[in-house]
């Protein structure tokens, strides 16, 4: 993928700028041990954030600060020399908050934005994620690479009940929609893919991620949609697992589920609507059995979550 090139280009950059940085610093005799872990800090947190995006690269940050103050404070124990650092460590906690928190959204924000350079966009409308398509091909090469070098994988679906919009008009269901996608974005890592599928549910796939990960992931991710929408709407979110190699034909269903909806089953990105909520239409409600998509808007026959029910 070009992105995962892009990764190696900007790590293979920053790591060559920060050698360069710390060979100046020894040429001109300025660098101690503590500059040379300043660097190192530094290409950590420059790390986490193009490899986890903005909440991995908060995290790096935050621990890299704690470890570089510790490092200045053991380093000068004399109460005399110590305020000659504080303009220096202020300067490297910027630097650590800047490449991780300013990085890893600018990283988060151009890995979407590629998708518009190709010959079609890959990206939904409403959500600016990923769209059905995309996360379609993305998921199969994954469990193509599953079958091959047996890496696990999960995938995450959650399902918003339209009556979570109410009686929103559509632009203000696409701004809380948007809204959600960046919650649910900024809490996975950046080798995750988060898509929207054309009847409104978000799809998760976490590579080299087992059950019990992807277990942990989903309840976090579940918890801050939630903080989003209100404690007053858990019945009206959704969230279910599938793993490798547990849950193969259940993917597999998935995979065939999401291919076979077209433009003309149902309107992509299409606002939300009581009366497509399979809790409210007795109809939808008996063909789709399974609990874990009680509140699941489709607008076809044919649904990813009822097809793959175990």
């Amino acid at each position: 993928m070009r992105f995962t090139r892009f990764e190696q280009i900007v790590l293979l950059a920053g790591g060559a700028a920060i050698l360069c940085s710390m060979a100046i610093s020894i040429a001109a005799g300025g660098a101690d041990y503590v500059e040379v872990v300043a660097q190192g800090l530094l290409f950590v947190v420059l790390y986490a954030a193009v490899r986890l995006g903005r909440r991995g690269g908060a995290t790096a940050a935050m621990l890299a600060s704690v470890a570089y103050s510790l490092v200045v404070i053991a380093s000068a124990p004399d109460t005399t020399a110590g305020p000659t650092h504080i303009p220096v460590l202020v300067l490297r906690l910027v630097a650590f908050g800047l490449v991780g928190i300013v990085g890893g959204e600018l990283v988060t924000r151009f890995r979407y934005g590629l998708t518009k350079l190709g010959p079609g966009s890959a990206l939904d409308d409403w959500s600016r994620v990923f769209n059905q398509e995309y996360i379609h091909t993305t998921i199969s090469m994954a469990v193509a690479r599953h079958e091959r070098y047996g890496d696990p994988i999960a995938v995450i679906i959650m399902a918003l009940s339209p009556r979570v919009f109410g009686t929103m008009k559509p632009v203000r269901q696409r701004g809380l929609v948007r809204a959600i996608a960046g919650v649910i974005r900024s809490d996975v890592r950046m080798m995750d893919e988060v898509a929207r599928l054309t009847d409104g549910r978000f799809v998760i796939l976490m590579p080299h991620t087992d059950a019990e990960g992807g277990s942990v992931a989903r309840d976090r991710i579940r918890d801050d949609v939630l903080a989003v929408l209100g404690s007053s709407h858990i019945e009206g979110v959704t969230a279910r697992l599938l793993a490798l190699p547990s849950d193969r034909d259940a993917i597999t269903a998935l995979l065939e589920s999401i291919s076979s909806a077209t433009d003309e089953d149902q309107e992509p990105s299409g606002a939300y609507s009581s009366s497509s909520d399979i809790t409210l239409n007795p109809a939808l409600r008996s063909a789709v059995s399974a609990p874990s998509v009680s509140t699941l808007n489709t607008s076809t026959a044919a649904s990813p979550e009822g097809s793959t029910k175990q």
